[in-house]
């Protein structure tokens, strides 16, 4: 007979957000500004440490999925044991590290996500873009001002289940513009056609910025539908990897503004309000 422990990992796998910013343009109310949402900062970037519950890890090749308390559970033979953690750093390959398992210890792995990276990522794309659009990528309508999902263009495997309330309260006004993408110190349109909401926080003036660490930037970052995202679901860890493997692009229409799903609002441009931070991501998510 076996001699089969139970070890469980208690937060075994916590994201960090670093979001990098010269210190210059870190004034007195975005230091406010973001540490009443939760983040941390350290004189060179803000920090944010969130767990995923749909986040996965792999354990001797075998994929694991947190339980109901947001942990994950090994078993291991004896009081100690080598195993082979993958994580999924870029949201789509696991990357393997070998980790030390102590009978009753608690392990936590760390990973760090590049916030600047990830918005940088989608701006480097931009020519990758599906300049043969059919005619689903026609203006989505969109509510007033808070942009609850109501897009024609949620065809993905993962896209929003809106509520039949906010479809019916949808309208047709500001629909936006068929352009693809913004240029620097650009002010989109409501219901024009983004990458990424990650711009559009309610705090700040709506506008698109290339320098993503810049006073303004970080004003329109702050409780945009990115930043709310990026704290809900491991679905935008994907925009570390290459652009058509990209949860929110510009590469076809069902991954415009895709995060903007997550937080039950349209994909397509729209100022938002503060963020419910209270949606489960049962209803947010279809996997």
């Amino acid at each position: 007979m076996s001699n089969l422990e139970f070890l469980l990992i208690q937060q075994a796998l916590i994201r960090v957000l670093k979001y990098h910013v010269d210190p210059k343009n870190v004034t007195n109310e975005i230091l406010q500004m973001y540490t009443a949402d939760g983040w941390t900062y350290d004189g060179n970037e803000f920090i944010k440490k969130v767990t995923y519950p749909d986040d996965k890890i792999k354990v001797d090749g075998k994929e694991l999925t947190p339980n109901e308390s947001g942990t994950f559970e090994i078993h291991i033979d004896g009081d100690s044991a080598e195993k082979t953690i993958g994580v999924k750093n870029d949201g789509v390959n696991y990357e393997d590290r070998t980790v030390n398992l102590q009978k009753n210890q608690v392990i936590i792995i760390e990973s760090v996500i590049d916030v600047n990276l990830l918005q940088n990522n989608m701006d480097a794309q931009m020519n990758y873009e599906d300049t043969n659009r059919s005619s689903n990528d026609s203006p989505a309508t969109t509510n007033d001002f808070n942009g609850s999902s109501s897009d024609s263009d949620n065809s993905s495997d993962d896209s929003y289940d809106s509520s039949s309330s906010s479809q019916a309260n949808a309208s047709n006004d500001n629909s936006g513009t068929t352009s693809l993408g913004q240029k620097n110190g650009d002010l989109p349109h409501k219901g024009d056609i983004v990458a990424c909401n990650r711009f559009n926080g309610y705090q700040g003036n709506g506008r698109y910025y290339s320098n993503e660490s810049s006073k303004q930037a970080l004003k329109n970052f702050y409780q945009s539908d990115c930043s709310e995202a990026l704290v809900l679901s491991s679905q935008c860890l994907r925009d570390h990897g290459p652009a058509k493997l990209r949860y929110c692009s510009l590469v076809s229409s069902s991954h415009y503004g895709k995060c903007s799903k997550i937080t039950n609002h349209s994909t397509r441009y729209h100022k938002s309000l503060c963020q419910n931070k209270n949606i489960p991501l049962s209803e947010a998510l279809e996997n």
